[in-house]
């Protein structure tokens, strides 16, 4: 009996491990007003984790940041918006106060979190943005679309 109560603990537990440890593909966003899901998440970790290797200050997590990037991501992943940055100015007007702001987005249909700050490392523009010395809060937002496709927004602001 005491046998197969720590087989059942333990099975619980690496279910558990397991779970808690991958993204999950159908992790969706609750767009607008929701909450940042773990892919969102890691994808933010990871901005900052190469601020912090570049000797810069972490960006602090925003949620009213989030919701705009989770809703421009949403609107170009059901091309209500083209992929880009159209509407930007309207997405920061929301976010007073706010000193300077900056936006990436990007496009892609894999599910690494390394994959899409890979992409923007690796263009000249996108980078800067990331390692800003003025960008004080940040968020990021990554949504699927129906075919599969993954589209994220981050937003940078001083405050």
């Amino acid at each position: 009996m005491k046998f197969n109560k720590i087989f059942v603990f333990l099975l619980v537990f690496c279910g558990l491990l397991i779970s808690c440890d991958a993204f999950d593909e159908d992790d969706e966003n609750s767009v607008g007003g929701g909450e940042a899901t773990s892919y969102d998440m890691q994808i933010f970790n990871l901005v900052n984790a190469h601020r912090k290797q570049k000797g810069l200050a972490a960006l602090k997590f925003d949620d009213d940041i989030f919701n705009q990037c989770c809703i421009h991501s949403k609107n170009m992943s059901t091309g209500k918006t083209a992929f880009g940055h159209d509407g930007f100015d309207d997405r920061v007007k929301n976010l007073t106060p706010l000193c300077g702001a900056a936006e990436n987005v990007a496009f892609n249909y894999s599910t690494k979190p390394e994959d899409v700050v890979n992409m923007w490392l690796n263009s000249s523009g996108h980078r800067a943005n990331i390692e800003s010395t003025q960008a004080t809060h940040s968020a990021v937002s990554a949504v699927k679309n129906s075919e599969g496709a993954w589209y994220y927004t981050q937003i940078f602001i001083k405050r």
